[in-house]
């Protein structure tokens, strides 16, 4: 399917090429990601930066998102960040969310492609070959990258061998006509809506559901109600990076997710399925299948 949609846009024109020569020799993927510090963010500032965009309380609270939501080794927070900025920049151009929703989805699908041509895999566990969930592991990790030093470091590298990639994908992306979906909505934008998030909240979101990208790995409105509480922290400490080890709303947040879903935090596991489209993820939506979920996460304080 990745190399099937490839072919289909294999003729960009020459003054795409010539842009993209000229962003490779301004943007410094890696002075970025030691700046911005986490993977997360990372991407969700150099997507912002394409289209000439910033959003400090924004790409913050994606920080938390980094290591697979919470190191729990789920899809590479790179993934979830520059998600969050192609949503940010279709609210933005967009005026409904018919034609926003499956337009953040769609750009969401080409992008996670592309990231597994160059990764191998969405899997920050199976990229990085450690388990970072447990305290022995993250040690292990911090050691390992501290000894490799910048040059060698795996996130760093892969950050850097993407970008251009992921920069050419959204450009041929964005020039392409989704239809629109009547009340469209994922998992994320609903719960988004649910907890009160204005319409722009939603719609950059949006790409998150049904594992991110309706890949089914690990659950959007997870990373949704995560986000939130974050960027809230964000809006209330203006200028401050978020608590990365000590985020405790997240942490009370992801212990009750997990309480309710037996430790998984596999959409595909949860939902005991997949989801082929939009579509296919709205009518599992519509029937109730993820309310309880859903509810947990709406109604939840972790103050």
């Amino acid at each position: 399917m990745v190399m099937d949609w490839y072919t289909m846009n294999t003729v960009v024109s020459s003054k795409y090429l010539n842009k993209t020569e000229n962003m490779e020799k301004t943007i410094n993927v890696r002075e970025t990601f030691k700046e911005c510090m986490t993977c997360s963010r990372t991407y969700c500032h150099l997507i912002n930066e394409h289209f000439n965009d910033k959003h400090d309380a924004i790409e913050k609270a994606c920080d938390p998102l980094a290591g697979g939501i919470m190191n729990q080794g789920q899809q590479c927070g790179m993934l979830w960040g520059a998600s969050l900025a192609l949503g940010k920049k279709i609210a933005e151009t967009y005026a409904y969310p018919d034609e926003a929703i499956p337009k953040v989805v769609y750009l969401t699908e080409r992008v996670m492609e592309s990231f597994e041509v160059i990764a191998g895999t969405a899997i920050c566990k199976d990229i990085i070959e450690i388990d970072i969930s447990k305290t022995y592991g993250l040690l292990k990790f911090i050691v390992k990258t501290s000894i490799q030093g910048n040059k060698k470091n795996r996130c760093f590298a892969l950050a850097e061998d993407w970008y251009p990639e992921a920069i050419e994908t959204i450009t041929i992306a964005m020039g392409d006509d989704i239809p629109k979906i009547r009340i469209a909505e994922t998992c994320s934008s609903r719960l988004m809506f649910e907890m009160g998030g204005s319409p722009e909240d939603e719609i950059m979101v949006a790409g998150w559901g049904g594992g991110i990208g309706l890949s089914g790995h690990g659950c959007g409105a997870l990373a949704t109600a995560i986000w939130k509480v974050t960027k809230q922290w964000c809006d209330d400490h203006p200028g401050k990076n978020p608590p990365y080890f000590n985020n405790r709303p997240a942490k009370k947040i992801l212990k009750a997710f997990k309480e309710m879903t037996g430790g998984t935090l596999v959409c595909k596991e949860i939902c005991g399925r997949s989801f082929n489209s939009l579509e296919d993820h709205m009518d599992h939506l519509e029937k109730g299948r993820c309310d309880k979920l859903i509810g947990l996460l709406r109604d939840f304080n972790p103050n």
